[in-house]
């Protein structure tokens, strides 16, 4: 009986608990080139990915922070699935990459909180 009143306290700690943060982004995908050339659809000038670059400030996002690279050219939206955002303030911009490996600059960036709760501390550990 000891173990499920443990086992219902603790569980009932994480039930208020909010889940991992999980920031959705949206973008604008180019349709042109920085020639002013028009993406194609095929071949290697085509868009095979998307990458997130993400730091947190006072650090600027760079090429060096991938946090994720999306394997969908056409993608305009994306939830993450990152579990491990720490609390304080992010800021991520986003490249396109081509099927011949070519990469764009860096997208405007976005500044962004996360203010995640930890769950409370188990109650009263006991040794039956």
């Amino acid at each position: 009986m000891k173990r499920l009143v443990l086992l219902l306290l603790f569980a009932a700690s994480f039930a208020y608990a909010k889940l991992p943060y999980a920031p959705e982004f949206s973008w604008t995908m180019p349709i042109t080139n920085v020639d002013g050339s028009v993406i194609p659809l095929s071949g290697a000038g085509a868009l095979k990915a998307t990458n997130f670059y993400c730091t947190q400030p006072p650090l600027l996002p760079v090429k060096t922070t991938v946090a994720y690279n999306i394997i969908l050219a056409d993608a305009t939206t994306w939830i993450s699935s990152k579990t491990d955002w720490v609390r304080g303030n992010w800021e991520c911009a986003v490249t396109v990459v081509t099927n011949g490996g070519d990469e764009s600059e860096l997208s405007n960036s976005v500044t962004f909180p996360i203010e995640k709760a930890a769950p409370l501390a188990p109650l009263t550990l006991q040794v039956l």
